[in-house]
């Protein structure tokens, strides 16, 4: 089995005023999806124990998809606008 490794990138966790600054480190990779001709990259965080991958509904918007239009209706998480 091919093995691909990725570093973990450094986020900070807190606001940019607060001295010092504190910082997480996330295992996250670059991500790139194709609908025709339209094309979008972004990085993803790695959850190796979800039982699903989900993206984020602007991401099928910005692919052209009409989310208004599936079948079984969508699924929305926190923070959904």
């Amino acid at each position: 089995m091919q093995q691909i490794k990725f570093p973990y990138l450094k986020y900070i966790i807190t606001p940019p005023t607060q001295k010092p600054a504190k910082y997480v480190y996330r295992p996250v990779i670059p991500i790139k999806l194709f609908l025709d001709k339209r094309v979008i990259t972004f990085d993803s965080l790695v959850d190796s124990g979800a039982d699903e991958c989900t993206f984020p509904a602007w991401i099928a918007k910005t692919l052209g998809h009409c989310l208004t239009q599936l079948k079984g209706g969508l699924e929305y998480g926190n923070n959904q606008n």
